[in-house]
């Protein structure tokens, strides 16, 4: 028992309150009074004691020097120094140190709290420098100009004089709000943060160079200085705007509230952490020194993207909600993160929706007009079922097809990739030697993957129909029983015309990326479109007299389309989701080519049909792609465009045909496609049974 009492009376007396009665250096834990005009230093890892909430207290008012020499780390002070019930000031606090010193308490000194070297001193939230008692006269200086960092953390009162007008202190930071100085502030530099300092006056005049910095979070919320006196800002100083939420366009901003008005130099030097705003000062002298906040959303330097003008225009009449959001992380991106988050705003117009929803209709009809040109060219045949026969004459067929394209960047608008997979099944009859007619379906899939920021993606769902016919000369040998026996003659030559009347409904389920700074939200869409379309072709195979085996086909063609997309409204991207109206899109296209065959026969196997063929295209319209969208979080619609189609193209390829000695023929195609910057590649492959 005796052991444990001595050891808790130890431990309870290890830190006193020690006298100063001569200079003396503090040592770790332990708290001070002064008994005379003595110098008590604060040297490296010491941190006082705070006995009854006093760190450092006097005997008599005015007595004492605490000099703080710490050569690393923070040296922190718990409690007060000075008391201010009894109206006791230590004489001076010296912070003669290039680091920090924390300040957890008031700080009751008299005349003076002095920087000796270039060291900061905290004030926690809540503490203040003053004269105990209330009398108001005591100063925070420095002994040496632009020396010394004051930093408060909030709600921090200092008693009179903050720096002087000879010399300066080097910077203060208000990091807290409701701090203040009871008469003059004189510095280098201010870095306000968000948060109000007041004070009688106010003067940043450097030599050099200085900075007043501010925290913006809002067009209501920023730091600023609130004077009962007038200011001085003067031409060697640099404000320093720091953007940290939704600042309005349009705003003004009272940085500095002069009662008296501030002495400002004209085009006052304004730098920023945003690629979207501007901040202008005004140069007016005695006025209150304000900043004009305006923006501008199209950061590329070339031509405005029409998003970017309806951001502005948006900004301009006031945010709110998500939109507020949007704008904000915008105000707080780089140039390069602002351009390309605008950019993929926009909705898709590399046209890759358009030209993968004709590429269908158009694989699905060129499936159809290669069934026609297989009944032209005796493929198609009868069997020798009687006549009379219900299916006499009929051919059912089935095909199956695929293209993938690739467009490139044409006039500074990036292109896609699309891949389309389908299928086709048919019916035709001849109903007269000359006069074929048929129905066919077909379903189609197609992906479509822009190349343009934000990577749009379209997956299309097309269901088709066409109604097809053709009128041959010659008119078909219903007398051969098999498609082998049915090839032409040597002799034989033939002009045919075409017509398909065609319609398609297709199913769209689209996706975009929207970029915001370090965040990514997925803007997702689902509507639906039809396409219409007709198709005429005139050809003549030369008489085969005059190429020996050999059949040559010239032809010319013309096309017609019109392509018809809803209006839809994308959702899970908040306020930059787009609603974007219909649109239509026409087509002509004119084509002109020629096809070289050549049967061969075995009389093992069947009939092989090899052939070769090109064909230019002229769009006559080459409409391009544009679109006319809003954004659901506010703003007047828009309209992107993008580039006209390339009018030319050529089509080159190759098919092999192979009949049997029964009904049924087999098809490959392979078609190449060139346009510029563009490359497609189709093939199908055919199965057909004739009766």
């Amino acid at each position: 028992m005796f052991f444990i009492l001595t050891l808790l009376f130890f431990q309870n007396s290890a830190y006193a309150t020690t006298n100063v009665g001569a200079d003396t250096n503090a040592t770790n834990g332990d708290d001070y009074n002064f008994t005379a005009d003595a110098t008590l230093t604060i040297g490296n890892g010491v941190s006082l004691g705070s006995t009854s909430g006093i760190s450092v207290n006097t005997a008599v008012d005015n007595n004492g020097t605490v000099t703080i020499t710490n050569s690393t780390g923070t040296t922190t002070i718990p409690g007060t120094i000075g008391i201010d019930a009894g109206d006791i000031d230590v004489k001076n606090v010296i912070i003669n140190t290039t680091q920090s010193v924390l300040f957890q308490s008031d700080v009751f000194v008299f005349p003076n709290f002095n920087f000796s070297a270039d060291g900061t001193a905290i004030l926690a939230s809540g503490v203040g420098i003053a004269d105990s008692g209330g009398s108001g006269t005591t100063d925070v200086l420095t002994s040496t100009a632009s020396q010394g960092t004051l930093t408060l953390q909030g709600s921090n009162v200092m008693d009179r004089d903050v720096g002087g007008a000879g010399a300066r202190l080097k910077q203060i930071n208000v990091t807290g709000s409701g701090s203040s100085a009871g008469r003059n502030v004189f510095t280098n530099g201010m870095d306000l943060d968000g948060n109000v300092f007041s004070a009688a006056a106010y003067n940043q005049s450097p030599a050099s160079s200085g900075t007043l910095a501010i925290d913006i979070s809002s067009a209501t919320s920023y730091g600023n200085i609130a004077l009962t006196g007038n200011a001085t800002v003067g031409a060697n100083t640099t404000v320093n705007a720091n953007v940290q939420g939704y600042v309005r366009s349009g705003s003004t901003l009272t940085i500095v509230n002069g009662n008296a008005g501030v002495g400002v130099v004209a085009n006052l030097p304004v730098t920023d952490n945003s690629a979207v705003l501007t901040f202008t000062p005004n140069s007016a002298a005695g006025a209150d020194l304000t900043l004009t906040v305006s923006s501008n959303y199209n950061t590329s330097g070339g031509s405005n993207n029409p998003a970017a003008d309806v951001l502005k225009n948006i900004d301009s009449g006031g945010a709110s909600g998500d939109m507020a959001n949007v704008l904000a992380a915008l105000q707080m991106a780089s140039a390069g993160d602002v351009d390309k988050a605008v950019n993929s705003m926009d909705p898709d117009v590399s046209r890759g929706t358009v030209d993968g929803s004709s590429e269908m209709l158009n694989q699905f009809l060129d499936t159809v007009g290669a069934r026609l040109g297989y009944a032209r060219s005796g493929v198609v045949g009868s069997s020798g079922i009687a006549t009379g026969d219900m299916f006499h004459g009929i051919g059912f067929w089935i095909q199956g097809f695929g293209n993938h394209s690739d467009q490139g960047t044409r006039h500074g608008v990036e292109g896609y990739q699309a891949n389309v997979f389908g299928t086709a099944i048919g019916a035709d009859k001849l109903l007269s030697p000359k006069f074929r007619l048929g129905l066919a379906g077909g379903y189609a899939y197609g992906d479509v993957n822009s190349k343009s920021v934000g990577r749009p993606e379209t997956d299309v769902n097309s269901f088709q129909g066409v109604i097809y016919g053709s009128y041959d000369i010659k008119g078909a040998r219903l007398e051969e029983k098999n498609p082998a026996a049915s090839v032409p003659s040597e002799k034989n030559d033939s002009l045919y015309v075409d017509g398909l009347f065609a319609f398609s409904h297709n199913n769209y389920d689209s996706s975009r990326e929207v970029f915001l700074g370090s965040s990514t939200r997925t803007a997702n869409s689902d509507y639906n479109g039809q396409q219409y379309s007709t198709k005429w072709e005139l050809g003549y195979t030369l008489p085969n007299s005059f190429w020996q085996d050999i059949r040559v086909t010239p032809f010319t063609s013309l096309q017609y389309s019109y392509l018809h997309l809803h209006s839809y409204t994308e959702k899970n991207a908040g306020a930059l989701n787009l609603h974007v109206e219909g649109s239509g899109y026409n087509t002509m296209e004119q084509g002109l080519g020629a096809k070289v065959a050549r049967p061969i026969v075995s009389k093992k196997l069947g009939t092989f049909i090899p052939s070769l063929k090109a064909t230019w295209l002229l769009d006559y319209w080459a409409e391009k792609h544009e679109t006319t969208a809003s954004f659901t979080g506010g703003g007047s619609s828009f309209t992107t465009s993008g580039a006209k189609p390339s009018r030319n193209g050529l089509i080159s390829g190759a098919e092999i045909i192979f009949l049997t000695h029964g009904r049924s023929t087999l098809t490959a195609n392979y078609d190449w496609e060139l346009r510029d910057e563009f490359s497609g590649h189709s093939y199908y492959l055919t199965g057909r049974v004739d009766f």
